[in-house]
């Protein structure tokens, strides 16, 4: 099976904890995932996920509403939608099969609306 290094890059908000303002754009350096408990060999999945918890202070895990997620080819690219576009997280990651083209996710409300973008970035953030 064909296998690609793609960049996957994500848009979502709040990208500043809601209990101590630091900054939300790298997953594992400052913002892990919350998806559940596991208790008793149970595993119970989150019924508000996504939730995240903030590396810095390790507050209680707040809701996140995503925009839009990409998967790329071309690193520059998604470097330059971090810099540019209230992009942030970007990860490498190996893809397999039709999952090797480049795609988008765009989220929507209940209605099918598209959901209101982020205002672009006044200035660039480090994404990588």
């Amino acid at each position: 099976m064909k296998s690609k290094t793609m960049y996957h890059i994500e848009c979502f908000t709040p990208q500043i904890c809601p209990h101590c303002a630091h900054p939300i754009n790298r997953e594992g350096v400052n913002f892990i995932r919350y998806m559940g408990t596991i208790k008793d060999g149970v595993k119970t999945i989150d019924p508000e996920y996504p939730r995240i918890i903030c590396k810095h202070c390790e507050g209680e895990p707040f809701k996140i509403i995503y925009f839009e997620t990409r998967q790329l080819g071309d690193k520059n690219e998604a470097e330059r939608l971090c810099r540019e576009s209230n992009f942030i997280n970007l990860m490498e990651v190996t893809a397999y099969g039709n999952m090797t083209q480049d795609h988008v996710t765009k989220y929507t409300d209940a209605n099918g609306k598209a959901l209101p973008r982020l205002q672009p970035r006044m200035q660039s953030v480090e994404c990588s």
